[in-house]
């Protein structure tokens, strides 16, 4: 009898979650506006830890590779509060020859509400060093198998 071939299993979905302080918050009690751009890309650097191994700064570091964000866009959908945490789901939208878009939304843990959402694309870059030309090189294979596994199983 013959066995079925084994498979990786799929990825699970990755959710960041994150407490607002009241120092996120601005004078009318709500989460700053910046603040939701900043929740997205930190819960992309904690997806890039959980299925890599490595987050940005590692990457920059160790591996010495750049990955900037060359584009971001977030749309506000409801207010959040301090005190309100957010689960924030992060998934892979495409895979490039030298960068990865980010599909990334944030909905209020207690209640589900979505407060905002957005794309996030990456470069990987030949070096941030000052002084250095910067120039897009092939999307580290590290980063690339990670998200493409993540792609076939959404």
């Amino acid at each position: 009898m013959l066995k079925p071939i084994e498979q990786d299993a799929p990825p699970r979905p990755f959710v960041h979650a994150i407490a607002p302080y009241w120092a996120d918050a601005d004078p009318a009690g709500i989460v700053y506006t910046a603040r939701f751009t900043d929740y997205a890309l930190r819960a992309i650097d904690a997806w890039m830890i959980d299925r890599i191994g490595a987050g940005f700064y590692v990457m920059n570091t160790t591996w010495g590779i750049g990955t900037p964000f060359v584009h971001t866009e977030c749309d506000l959908r409801a207010p959040a509060r301090p005190g309100e945490n957010l689960n924030i789901s992060v998934s892979v939208e495409r895979v490039g020859k030298t960068s990865i878009t980010f599909a990334v939304q944030g909905h209020g843990a207690q209640r589900g509400l979505l407060h905002f959402e957005g794309r996030f694309i990456c470069v990987c870059v030949s070096s941030l060093e000052e002084d250095v030309e910067v120039q897009p090189i092939a999307l580290d294979a590290r980063i690339r198998s990670a998200a493409e596994a993540e792609l076939r199983a959404t």
